[in-house]
């Protein structure tokens, strides 16, 4: 990803999985600066185009599965009915696949170590059951994790820049990509042309080939679905605490999904959404907690969906069909963690979390704020002892030990 001048910002992927649906990867360290970047562009250089952006990072588990093994492991636990053969499944595709016997995926063939590699990306709670799924499927094959500075090594002969050559003063032309730049993109193509960053004495990035077998390691080392999931705290049942009359719960039996009106299609947007939650819309700073679906506002023509995971785990799809061209849909079922707390003296501990006003909180009432440093939402479900807490997954022990 390059920046308005030229210079590389990031290294990720961009993945098409549907017409209008697209997922791009970055760097762990750079994540928060390129969504950033990238909402600056939307918002304020094409403020016209119909396109929304959500965070995905905690929704998602995601591994590389590389060496010249990766596919024979891969048609082990991918659905019979889904071809990953070189022909089906070429060099650059992408894909929603199912595994596992119906898990919903997402397989990328694509490489940073040279060699034949994957990468599959599970839904969160399925994580640790798939990292154990390919190590004892993968057991005949020799499997073995490796590290950062493994990739290191076997980038570099692949001559794939990442985080060390991406350090704010790198162009196109120093990183060998010049030929792939876009010349007709405003400002990228000033910044290549600039006779300092393209002059003979520039750094250049290059390809590095092994030409004597003598230097390689002989071992080459340079929903129905059967995988268990667990919860956000990492238990295989939810965590539960009490103190005195008060208890806090773990609540995994949520899915949820993002619901962002299209362009122009706000008003039939809204009209689904109230059919399907049998109630208006729900405008700033409210939630409607209709069974089986309930949603809740969370930004000008935006909102957060959910619903029973027993029967809604692929929520984000059901919505899509019923909403159609009408909105934009994300998955979120995993990206939160659903901490529900229930007692007397529940606005005292909410006192002690937040700057939220949880006392002049009514049933229905819905609203961001942050405890622990966390982005949260606390949603106002009865108003006598019950308030329900959503923050992000990743840091759910974080957010458990405050609460």
């Amino acid at each position: 990803m390059l920046r308005e001048n030229g210079i590389a910002m990031d290294d990720g992927s961009a993945a098409r999985l549907a017409t209008d649906h697209f997922t791009v990867t970055t760097t762990t360290a750079n994540a928060a600066k390129v969504y950033q970047h990238m909402e600056f562009v939307r918002q304020c250089l094409f403020p016209d185009m119909d396109v929304q952006l959500i965070s995905t990072t905690e929704t998602w588990a995601q591994y590389a599965i590389a060496g010249p093994n990766s596919r024979k492991l891969l048609q082990k636990i991918v659905d019979p009915a889904f071809d990953i053969s070189n022909a089906g499944f070429p060099f650059m595709a992408c894909g929603t696949i199912p595994i596992c016997g119906g898990l919903r995926a997402q397989l990328f063939r694509i490489s940073f170590s040279v060699e034949l590699a994957f990468e599959l990306a599970v839904p969160a709670r399925y994580g640790d059951a798939l990292m154990r799924k390919l190590t004892a499927e993968g057991a005949e094959f020799n499997i073995t994790p490796y590290g950062t500075e493994a990739l290191g090594v076997m980038r570099i002969a692949k001559g794939h820049a990442a985080g060390n050559e991406l350090n704010g003063t790198t162009n196109t032309p120093n990183l060998g990509y010049n030929d792939r730049a876009c010349t007709a993109k405003n400002g990228g193509e000033r910044m290549g042309e600039t006779p300092r960053l393209v002059s003979p004495m520039t750094k250049l990035t290059v390809t590095v080939e092994v030409v004597s077998a003598h230097f390689i390691d002989p071992e080459g080392r340079v929903c129905v679905h059967n995988l268990t999931a667990i919860t956000a705290l990492g238990g295989t049942v939810p965590r539960l605490e009490t103190a005195g009359n008060l208890t806090l719960t773990e609540n995994p039996d949520i899915a949820l999904a993002n619901l962002a009106a299209r362009r122009g299609h706000v008003s039939a947007c809204q009209q689904h959404l109230a059919a399907l939650v049998n109630s208006a819309v729900p405008g700033p700073g409210k939630a409607v907690l209709h069974h089986p679906e309930a949603a809740f506002w969370i930004g000008p023509d935006q909102w957060m969906v959910g619903a029973p995971f027993a029967r809604h785990e692929d929520l984000a799809a059901q919505l899509k069909t019923r909403l159609g061209d009408a909105a934009l849909v994300t998955d979120q079922t995993v990206a939160w963690v659903c901490f529900d707390l229930r007692g007397d003296g529940i606005e005292d501990v909410m006192a002690l979390l937040c700057a939220l006003n949880v006392t002049a909180m009514q049933t229905g009432d819905a609203s961001r704020t942050v405890i622990h440093h966390l982005g949260c939402f606390v949603i106002r479900r009865d108003p006598a002892n019950w308030v329900r807490i959503l923050g992000p997954r990743a840091s759910a022990g974080s957010l458990h030990h405050a609460i």
